[in-house]
């Protein structure tokens, strides 16, 4: 064989066997390390001292779980969401189990708003505060996967999508990070969803917007990690919400039990899955397309069915 040639290859045998073994090395991290075996860092010294969190579409679900969580470990809220009721029920009962927590609501519609909205009802309010968490929660999903051309509500409802999926996360990251970056801390919470993995057909929106929020949060640890602040997308699999319609079951996991797990790893690792099982479920999305896109076609084809049938019941 010509010497070059074989050069050639051993390099290419090397450079495979070394990038296979990280990509070993980081999944035992991840599912390993990271659940079983780390500490959780207290969230008091991530947050540089600062005693206040604020939570995006938080009247329930996964940022009402993550309001929860947060007052647990002594933080007052900041919820922000669309239902000025749903807002005052959750201040309410977080009141009730933590008396000692302040907790302050703004009513805001993500979906409709002007940049004049964010400085009218929203930064006076974050400007008064010493903000030490930051989650960016609120997101809409596809009423049920179709195609693309075929989206309920056309292309007003498609705005309304990725305007909340991907705006408000970027809008608040930017206003927030200034003093995280003054006091040199701070934790900024994304949830993405393990559909950024992986190209989904009949959910194009929703998966290329949580493929946004997933990348934007990886770019933004590599800028910020060496500052002091802690950035992390979270990327949960199924989980039961009023906006999923999926039941708990022992892989399907309720946004309470994703958001205690899934706080735990803060400091561990800048992107999770959020829990052990959603971690090793979510391998399954790094498989070649030809292997992953029948089961995506099955689950879409199955839940399209569900929730129609669910409608004609109502």
């Amino acid at each position: 064989m010509n010497p070059i040639l074989s050069d050639i290859l051993h390099i290419i045998a090397y450079t495979t066997l070394v990038l296979f073994g990280h990509r070993i090395f980081l999944g035992f991290y991840k599912i390993f390390y990271v659940y079983l075996f780390s500490k959780p860092k207290n969230l008091k010294k991530l947050s540089g001292g600062a005693n206040w969190a604020i939570i995006t579409g938080s009247s329930d679900g996964l940022g009402k779980a993550y309001a929860n969580e947060l007052a647990k470990n002594g933080f007052n809220l900041v919820l922000i969401s669309r239902t000025l009721s749903k807002l005052e029920n959750v201040k309410n009962e977080i009141n009730e189990k933590y008396p000692e927590i302040e907790v302050k609501i703004i009513a805001f519609d993500f979906g409709k708003f002007s940049f004049k909205d964010y400085e009218k009802d929203i930064f006076p309010i974050l400007d008064k505060l010493d903000i030490g968490i930051l989650v960016n929660n609120v997101g809409q999903m596809h009423k049920y996967p179709d195609y693309f051309h075929l989206f309920l509500g056309g292309p007003e409802k498609v705005a309304e999508l990725v305007t909340v999926n991907t705006l408000p996360c970027t809008i608040l990251t930017s206003k927030i990070l200034s003093k995280m970056v003054e006091r040199k801390s701070g934790i900024i919470i994304n949830i993405s969803s393990a559909s950024g993995y992986h190209e989904m057909a009949k959910w194009s929106i929703y998966s290329g917007t949580k493929r946004f929020i997933k990348h934007f949060s990886a770019c933004l640890h590599k800028e910020y990690s060496s500052l002091g602040i802690t950035i992390q997308a979270v990327c949960p699999m199924f989980l039961a919400t009023n906006m999923t319609h999926y039941s708990v079951t022992k892989t399907i996991l309720s946004p309470e039990a994703l958001a205690e797990s899934a706080i735990k790893t803060l400091g561990h690792t800048s992107e999770t899955a959020g829990s052990i099982i959603h971690e090793i479920q979510a391998i399954g999305l790094s498989f070649p397309s030809f292997f992953v896109d029948p089961f995506i076609s099955i689950l879409s084809k199955t839940q399209k069915q569900k929730i129609l049938e669910q409608q004609k019941i109502k």
